[in-house]
């Protein structure tokens, strides 16, 4: 019985696979391979309008510069001039100095003879704890005799590149915004107060009266909220690449601050200064500002 069974087994197996050979051979009688294929070619007069900065805009950015190595070395004038047997002191103050801007991978110490030339070359990392570093420690004063005078090494290039003749800069033309604080000539000293409404779609600006007057309404003023500077002269606006401001009757354009991210603010009592907040790092940035002034 069980040979029978395997026998039928192996049967019914041949016949399956029969069918099937046979099946895809009709398939195949079917399909028509005299049929045109699609041409997919660009033709001739065929102009591409997409760029590679469209395609692989965030790779390009990364692309290795000229100044990638250079910008991240500074040198370090009028430092001690010292021995070999007080080198590694010396060494250990600096480290601790600049240790604390970014990591260093490399310090140099040019040397004459047995001594230190009086200056050093330090190489961080990244470029922007070398800018950080100059910025911090140009006129640091390590005694009464080393007063510290830093600089990036590529500014050398810069400064040896210099015209020998002075090109006066263009002058800006004057453009009158009018009365930054118009609204306290009201003779009814009404003040004013910012809406947005419409799931935020729309932003009016209203003159706080008995009856409140809308002054000035816009679609997508701002992508989260608005702020009146303390004094009330200046409004901002927020958006995913930074703040705007905003003065005037008219509520002009007045100047724009980038900070990707932005979602704090604050202004100073004088209005002289603006501080800016951000919780979400710029992943183009090696080194990105959370807070700007």
């Amino acid at each position: 019985k069980i040979l029978s069974k395997m026998a039928a087994g192996r049967e019914e197996r041949r016949r399956t696979s029969y069918r099937s050979e046979s099946q895809h051979e009709e398939e195949e009688e079917e399909m028509d391979y005299d049929e045109e294929m699609p041409n997919f070619s660009d033709s001739e007069d065929y102009v591409d309008e997409v760029d590679d900065n469209e395609l692989m805009g965030d790779w390009l950015k990364r692309k290795p510069k000229a100044s990638d190595g250079i910008d991240n070395v500074i040198v370090v004038d009028n430092i001690p001039e010292v021995g070999t047997d007080r080198l590694e002191k010396l060494k250990k103050v600096i480290q601790r100095l600049y240790g604390k801007f970014g990591k260093l991978v490399n310090e140099m110490y040019p040397m004459d003879g047995e001594t230190t030339k009086g200056y050093m070359f330090l190489e961080y990392t990244d470029s922007t704890h070398a800018a950080e570093a100059v910025k911090m420690t140009n006129g640091y004063k390590l005694d009464k005799q080393h007063t510290f005078a830093v600089n990036l090494f590529s500014d050398f290039e810069r400064y040896k590149n210099i015209a020998d003749e002075w090109e006066e800069p263009a002058i800006r033309p004057f453009e009158d915004k009018g009365n930054l604080q118009h609204w306290l000539l009201n003779k009814d000293c009404y003040d004013q107060f910012s809406c947005i409404y419409d799931a935020g779609e729309k932003t009016a600006i209203f003159l706080n009266s008995v009856e409140p007057h809308k002054v000035e309404e816009r679609a997508r003023w701002t992508e989260t909220y608005v702020r009146w500077s303390p004094q009330g002269t200046y409004l901002a606006t927020f958006h995913q690449k930074g703040i705007a401001l905003w003065v005037g009757k008219s509520f002009e354009q007045y100047q724009r601050f980038s900070h990707q991210g932005v979602q704090l603010i604050d202004f100073s009592p004088c209005e002289r200064y603006l501080v800016s907040f951000s919780p979400i790092p710029d992943k183009e940035s090696a080194d990105p500002q959370q807070i700007i002034i």
